[in-house]
C-alpha cells in the first residue's frame, strides 16, 4: 500500500532522517541515466531551496518523490515575485519509480503541491520538456506561461538550472537551455 509523507519548510532540518533518506533516493535519481527528464541534484541543494517535498513509500520502499523549490531570478539571483508579489516557485523533480509508475502517484504528487501553493500564496511554475509532464499539467490545467503577455516577461526570469550563479548564459549541457515555463490556470486566474 502506498503512503505519502509531507514536509513543509518548518520541518526541514538535515536532523530529520527520514528527510534526509528521501533527499538522498530523490537526489541518486536525480543522476539517473533513466531520468533524464529530472535536473541533477545534490541533497545540499536541496536543504538551501526547499520549501516542500512530498514522498511516497510502499511499505518501507522508497517509490518516489517531489518537491516545491525557490526559484531565483536569472538577472538578480535572488528570489523571484511576480506582479501580484507572490513568490514564484517550481514544482521540481517529481520522480516515480519506473516499477510504480502508470498508478496516478505523479498527479498525486502534483495535486498535493499545487495545494500547499495555494494555501501558502505561492505562484508554481513548472520549467519542462518532458512529454511526459506535458501531458500530466493538460490535466490538471497547466498551460505554457509565455503565452499569457503578462507573464513573458516572468518566464524569460526563472532559474532553476545548476549552472554558476552570476553567469548569465547556461552551460553547453545545461539541462534547463530551451526548456518552457508551465504554469497553472488556477493561479494565473486568481491575478
Amino acid at each position: 500500500m502506498v503512503k505519502f509523507s509531507f514536509f513543509t519548510l518548518e520541518e526541514l532540518s538535515s536532523d530529520n532522517l527520514k528527510l534526509m533518506h528521501v533527499l538522498n533516493k530523490l537526489s541518486d535519481a536525480t543522476k539517473s541515466d533513466e531520468n533524464k527528464h529530472l535536473v541533477r541534484r545534490e541533497v545540499d541543494f536541496y536543504l538551501e531551496n526547499l520549501l516542500c517535498i512530498v514522498s511516497a513509500f510502499d511499505n518501507e520502499e522508497f517509490i518516489g518523490a517531489a518537491v516545491v523549490i525557490r526559484c531565483l531570478d536569472n538577472r538578480t539571483y535572488e528570489q523571484l515575485w511576480d506582479e501580484e508579489s507572490r513568490l514564484v516557485v517550481e514544482l521540481g523533480s517529481n520522480y516515480v519509480d519506473p516499477k510504480y509508475q502508470k498508478n496516478g502517484i505523479g498527479e498525486e504528487f502534483m495535486k498535493i503541491r499545487l495545494n500547499h501553493c495555494e494555501q501558502r500564496g505561492y505562484f508554481p511554475v513548472s520549467v519542462t520538456s518532458s512529454k511526459i509532464v506535458h501531458k500530466i499539467f493538460a490535466k490538471i490545467n497547466g498551460v505554457l506561461l509565455n503565452e499569457y503577455p503578462k507573464y513573458k516577461d516572468l518566464c524569460s526570469r526563472v532559474r532553476t538550472c545548476n549552472c554558476p550563479k552570476k553567469q548569465s548564459y547556461h552551460n553547453k549541457n545545461c539541462e534547463m537551455k530551451n526548456k518552457e515555463v508551465y504554469g497553472f490556470r488556477q493561479f494565473i486566474e486568481k491575478a
